[in-house]
């Protein structure tokens, strides 16, 4: 088995949520063997991925990305 790691960056985790969805942005986050965080909106999203249960993921998710869409 390889060693897998992934690069976390605000457009990535956009493109992920936009485009496929919650389910697989937290798979996308927590199928990892290393997580290489390149920005606070990143840390942010992983830390709720990898810390709540389904339920709150989606509402604070849902949160963060209304508050980036507005600024």
């Amino acid at each position: 088995m390889g060693f897998n790691k992934r690069y976390l960056s605000k457009e990535k985790i956009l493109t992920v949520y936009q485009s496929q969805g919650l389910k697989k942005l937290i798979s996308f986050i927590e199928n990892t063997d290393c997580l290489i965080i390149e920005d606070e909106f990143s840390e942010d999203v992983s830390d709720i991925v990898l810390n709540y249960e389904y339920l709150i993921i989606e509402e604070k998710i849902s949160e963060l990305i209304i508050a980036h869409e507005l600024k």
